[in-house]
């Protein structure tokens, strides 16, 4: 493996031969995408260098994962912070979600193999990280590969704790939005985690299913950083644990004055579990003692279990009834589905921000197991078309502002000839305001629906004009 600094007087450029035989540069503090790795350059990797890299030090790695190998986009989110924290980032393009988990970990392990003979890694210090179901699969890299030191992760939980190796802890530190379904389940896994002795962190943000501010991925790499310091890996830096330290505390305090007791306990009881052992945090274990005895904290912990209880017998009844109606074609129990969005409605609308989170959180979970229903269903073999249209009519109830299922109703409806349902999503993906004329003449399989005068009728009367001629007899 040939390695050369090539030195430019506006940059510095990292070029080796890969075992494809090709010639890669990788420029520092810039994402370079398609670095050829695997058996003669068939795989590759987005990477990202610090811009103060130098091969005359061992370097920290984040490998992150994308649940459909988009690796450019998966390093995007991790840069600013990477580059502030002195990380350098990895990402296969050739993992996916719909792989099997073996073939991505062959695929994970070539990888890192070849990027560690290629850099200057700091073995000790490998990582994963991932957003969603890319955060998925980074959460078992470590799992799998013990290599791996620990795993960042928003978006998700870990699909098992089963398979976890209690005599090869890694560090998890998981990022969630307070309106994101996986936070009670984070919540739990934390916990468990707690008590299978995993070192771990949860950060939780003001948001829903979504890329966390960056500044909660700078804290991430903190909590590597340090735990490095910790066992020893790397000297510790008194100026460091400071620093970051107080960077730390300023979301308690801005907790506490938000009057988010729950969170704010949660984060001091992560920051003494993560600092504990390098400070001395005897004013961090008073501060969490007097929080324990406030009532205010009480009253909002009792709530929250209340919560997570109703929110678990809801999901329970849609899973139920979601599977029932899918096996009996019920298409009769779209009424009840609309009774359980209009209910999240007023949920949504009340005083109570808890209420409202938990509204926003069963809502999401509710299209993210549809949406999952569906993609089975779709790639079935032999695919259930009944099926296929009720769960996508269940869609346009369950989110009423997306035009695609709409039109994936009309174009399913067509496909088994009926054009009555059809019509009548039409009329109703209409009444949203939606007017693509052209996407609805070349909806597929609706060939000999958009000749109807019935079709070109509805067209008419909200377009004021149609493709087809109405002939009246």
């Amino acid at each position: 493996m040939k390695q050369t600094i090539l030195f430019t007087f506006l940059s510095i450029l990292l070029s080796f031969q890969a075992i494809s035989g090709q010639s890669t540069s990788i420029k520092k503090g810039v994402i370079t995408d398609s670095v050829p790795i695997g058996p003669e350059g068939s795989e590759s990797m987005a990477v990202f260098l610090p811009k103060d890299f130098s091969m005359e030090k061992k370097w920290p790695v984040l490998f992150v994962f994308e649940s459909e190998g988009r690796g450019r986009q998966a390093i995007g989110m991790f840069q600013e912070a990477a580059e502030k924290e002195g990380y350098i980032l990895a990402a296969p393009n050739n993992v996916r979600d719909s792989l099997a988990i073996a073939q991505n970990m062959l695929v994970t392990n070539r990888m890192i193999d070849q990027f560690t003979a290629m850099l200057p890694i700091d073995v000790k210090r490998m990582y994963t990280g991932g957003f969603g179901k890319g955060g998925q699969l980074a959460s078992l890299v470590p799992v799998f590969l013990p290599k791996l030191s620990g795993a960042v992760v928003s978006g998700a939980a870990l699909p098992t704790l089963e398979v976890l190796n209690d005599k090869k802890p890694f560090y998890f530190i998981g990022i969630v939005g307070k309106r994101d379904f996986n936070y009670p389940l984070l919540r739990e896994t934390m916990d468990q985690l707690d008590r299978k002795k995993y070192p771990n962190h949860l950060f939780v943000f003001d948001g829903g299913n979504q890329w966390p501010p960056k500044s909660y991925l700078e804290k991430a790499f903190q909590l590597f950083t340090l735990e490095a310091m910790e066992k020893g890996v790397i000297p510790t830096d008194t100026t460091f644990l400071e620093n970051s330290y107080d960077f730390q505390l300023i979301e308690v305090r801005q907790l506490l004055q938000k009057n988010e007791l729950l969170n704010a306990y949660s984060q001091m009881e992560d920051l003494l579990q993560a600092y504990g052992g390098q400070m001395e945090l005897d004013s961090l274990k008073n501060e969490i003692k007097k929080l324990k005895k406030d009532s205010r904290f009480r009253a909002q912990r009792r709530e929250e279990k209340n919560t997570f209880f109703q929110e678990t017998l809801r999901k329970e009844d849609y899973e139920f009834y979601l599977e029932e109606d899918i096996a009996t074609y019920n298409y009769n129990n779209l009424g009840w589905w609309k009774f359980q969005m209009e209910s999240l409605d007023k949920l949504e609308q009340k005083d109570s921000e808890n209420s409202r989170d938990l509204a926003a959180r069963l809502r999401a979970y509710i299209n993210a197991y549809i949406e999952d229903y569906i993609l089975i269903v779709s790639r079935e073999e032999n695919v259930d078309e009944e099926a296929l249209l009720l769960l996508q009519m269940m869609k346009t109830i369950t989110e009423p502002g997306n035009p695609e299922y709409y039109l994936a109703v009309i174009s399913q409806s067509a496909k088994l000839d009926d054009y009555g349902t059809a019509l009548f999503y039409l009329e109703e993906l209409l009444k949203t305001g939606y007017r693509d004329q052209e996407v609805l003449y070349n909806l597929e399989h609706t060939a000999l629906l958009r000749i109807t005068p019935e079709f070109n009728a509805i067209i008419a009367e909200y377009f004021k004009d149609a493709r087809y001629e109405i002939i009246e007899e």
